[in-house]
């Protein structure tokens, strides 16, 4: 990640800023809508465990007293983090794309 900013600069802070921002409001829009999320919760958290990140339990049961918002918030702070793998994923394959259309439209300068 340190190596895509160091290249990339303000392009790659601005793509993985974007990605973040895309992921997070989405959880956050599904969460509220009341989705069932703890199968995809289950699914997710055996991916990390499998790719070698801490495992983390998130559960409706633990979260039941925080009310809707505070639970709907929790859940969808749980799934942004368990989806950082494929953030930096994506970060790293649409950096340079998204940098160069920066470029060119005159947002960021030329010189990488």
């Amino acid at each position: 990640m340190q190596e895509l900013f160091k290249k990339y600069g303000k392009g790659g802070f601005i793509t993985y800023s974007t990605i973040s921002f895309i992921s997070f409001s989405s959880w956050t829009a599904i969460m509220t809508l009341g989705v069932d999320m703890q199968p995809v919760m289950d699914h997710l958290s055996a991916i990390k465990k499998r790719l070698g990140f801490e495992e983390t339990q998130t559960s409706q049961n633990d979260l039941e007293g925080w009310g809707k918002i505070g639970t709907s918030l929790a859940m969808a702070i749980a799934a942004h983090k368990l989806i950082f793998p494929i953030r930096l994923g994506l970060t790293a394959m649409l950096t340079p794309a998204f940098t160069r259309i920066l470029q060119r439209r005159g947002f960021l300068s030329q010189a990488l």
